[in-house]
């Protein structure tokens, strides 16, 4: 498997087992650092929270540093319709589907994904992490285009020769109103006027006719298009203020009908800034009709859910997701990953323990490295629970000595020497009666 799929850990303590171990909790991880993982070294938590931020493995992601915004690629991003995980629908045509091998959603989906993988993998191709804010593909830009670019910036050179002259020949600023003739106050145009400026990186200039463009759109016909490129800019820009304005028009959105794109990315902006409130408000306004089988949309509805401890609807949350079946193809390996991992650990948590753990088992027999590795962890760490001490320490060595894995080799580590000692004690005291003892 390729080292580019990821699953990471988003810290949720685990009360019961924590406490049940060491008496006391994990401490919280913030939701926008991924290189944080599960329970540190020093906590010897036996079972590890359910996983972290999908969106960049391993990279630090604050919603800012991943920004790429060079011309190929903003266009690229504006004309793709960001359907994100669009590239892994193409890799797995024909879709495989398993509905005839087995019944339970969960199942299907780990299968689809296992089949998903091992297709790219035969291709020899890279996992596709799209950059947020703009979805791209950072391994390969946009075919170079400079007469296209060239066009851009001499369209956005006349307008801003033309601005002057007007306002030169009235006595001042024409506020933006005289593009001249049957063309004055067109949203299409104001659009149009924005798309250039943000393919040429001037985000703020871009923000200004973006806001012209809603202004003129009287009738609401450039509403999705406005609403979803003015948050992407404002996140370019890194315009804190002007991004919150979009947020607020988004809740304030009469309906969210083909607004699909531009609530992930006020779903991912608000995570990334750690507003519980607001993704409060949100996870109340998309629980419409006219987005529930979008798989982005559930995704990251159940991402939030996670991130603000609310478990039961989290669960709830992601087995609708799972019964989309085959639209869980919009996401990408790890998103996909996550919501099968995540799943398993809210069921642990709910309760469930015999389904959690049968879904840990399959897990560990996973060809997906990463999905094996956290099926084999979990795994231990409940055989550590039940005082199978050699077997949990098995589990646990197995981690440790795999590489790559950063905070769940240093937990797995600390793990397998605390059960190995614990293991050889029970079985070198057993003549004494030390079992019967320690198992009161």
């Amino acid at each position: 498997m390729s080292r580019n799929f990821h699953t990471e850990i988003l810290a949720l303590p685990l009360a019961a087992l924590a406490t049940l171990i060491l008496g006391a909790t994990p401490e919280p991880v913030r939701a926008e650092d991924p290189a944080h993982g599960g329970a540190a070294a020093g906590h010897a938590t036996p079972v590890v929270p359910i996983h972290a931020d999908p969106v960049m493995a391993g990279v630090p992601h604050d919603g800012e540093d991943n920004i790429e915004a060079d011309a190929g690629h903003v266009d690229a991003a504006i004309e793709a319709d960001h359907a994100a995980g669009m590239e892994t629908a193409v890799l797995e045509e024909p879709y495989f589907d398993p509905a005839g091998l087995e019944a339970d959603p969960w199942t299907r989906w780990l299968v689809a994904l296992e089949h998903a993988v091992a297709t790219r993998e035969a291709a020899k191709l890279p996992e596709m992490n799209l950059l947020f804010p703009l979805d791209v593909n950072p391994g390969e830009g946009a075919p170079a285009q400079p007469y296209r670019h060239l066009a851009i910036a001499k369209a956005v050179g006349e307008l801003e020769n033309g601005r002057a002259h007007r306002s030169s020949a009235r006595g001042g600023d024409d506020g933006h109103g005289g593009e001249g003739g049957a063309t004055e106050g067109s949203p299409l145009l104001a659009l149009a006027n924005a798309r250039n400026y943000l393919n040429l990186s001037e985000y703020d200039q871009a923000l200004e006719w973006y806001r012209h463009a809603a202004a003129r759109d009287g009738d609401g016909h450039f509403r999705r298009e406005v609403g979803r490129e003015t948050l992407l800019a404002a996140i370019c820009a890194r315009d804190t203020a002007a991004a919150g304005l979009a947020v607020a028009a988004t809740l304030a959105a009469p309906d969210y009908d083909g607004r699909e794109n531009e609530i992930v990315l006020a779903f991912r902006w608000l995570l990334n800034r750690q507003d519980a409130a607001t993704l409060g408000w949100l996870l109340q306004r998309t629980a419409a009709p006219e987005v529930a089988g979008d798989a982005r949309v559930a995704f990251w509805r159940a991402y939030s859910l996670s991130w603000l401890e609310r478990r039961d609807e989290c669960l709830s949350e992601l087995r609708g997701l799972l019964a989309l079946g085959g639209s869980g193809r919009n996401l990408n390996e790890r998103e996909r990953g996550w919501v099968l991992t995540a799943t398993a650990d809210l069921l642990l948590l709910s309760g469930a323990k015999q389904e959690a753990e049968a879904h840990y088992a399959r897990l560990a027999e996973s060809p997906v490295d990463n999905l094996r590795l956290w099926g084999r962890l979990q795994s231990a760490g409940l055989a550590f629970l039940a005082h199978r001490y050699g077997e949990a320490g098995a589990g646990f060595r197995e981690i440790c000595q795999s590489d790559g894995q950063g905070t769940w080799g240093a937990h797995a580590c600390a793990m397998a020497d605390i059960a190995g000692q614990l293991d050889k004690l029970l079985s070198e005291g057993e003549r004494y009666g030390a079992d019967a003892h320690y198992r009161h």
